[in-house]
């Protein structure tokens, strides 16, 4: 599983928002609760956890590695990339962050991977200044330069490249599937 959750709002309440998403999120899958379910518990959490707005997105990328199908979970996240046979694509949504209404589903999606793909999740923070130049960053990656040097490489561009004067948080993890 690849999980990223990015708190709304600004500072250490976002921060733990965000973390205790994924936390939680993690014990359930661990716990073999289904993702359907896994949201409500989350989202019934954020819904109690204080009387101001507490609200997070969730992205999750469940991968089956014997037969390279992914299932993607998202709900109110940025983009996902992922780079196919050499060409990069995204998976987007329209659904809302967890933590807003009592009622709440994912938008899901699957895809079949093959060894070599790459998966790139990022929080909206790295798409203020629009997908296009993301996409070209993965295309041209090098996978002798390591995973650790694109998700740099995103995370800084995103950051030299904000127009607005937010300050949000750029968050960017990569995977790639390999064959054993």
């Amino acid at each position: 599983h690849m999980i990223l959750s990015d708190g709304m709002g600004y500072g250490s309440a976002a921060a733990l928002d965000s973390s205790m998403t994924v936390a939680l999120l993690s014990r359930l899958i661990d716990a073999n609760v289904s993702y359907d379910s896994a949201l409500k518990i989350v989202n019934s959490a954020l819904l109690v956890k204080s009387g101001e707005e507490t609200l997070a997105t969730i992205d999750i990328a469940a991968m089956d590695l014997h037969s390279g199908q992914v299932r993607f979970y998202k709900a109110g996240a940025a983009p996902t990339f992922i780079r196919r046979n050499g060409k990069t694509g995204y998976v987007d949504s329209t659904s809302l962050p967890v933590g807003i209404l009592s009622s709440v589903e994912f938008e899901k999606s699957t895809l079949k991977l093959s060894a070599g793909d790459l998966i790139v999740m990022v929080s909206d923070g790295a798409t203020t200044s629009g997908v296009d130049w993301i996409r070209h960053t993965i295309d041209r990656f090098d996978e002798a330069d390591g995973l650790q040097s694109l998700c740099d490489d995103i995370r800084t561009t995103a950051r030299l490249k904000r127009s607005d004067l937010r300050d949000d948080d750029i968050t960017v993890m990569a995977g790639i599937l390999r064959k054993r």
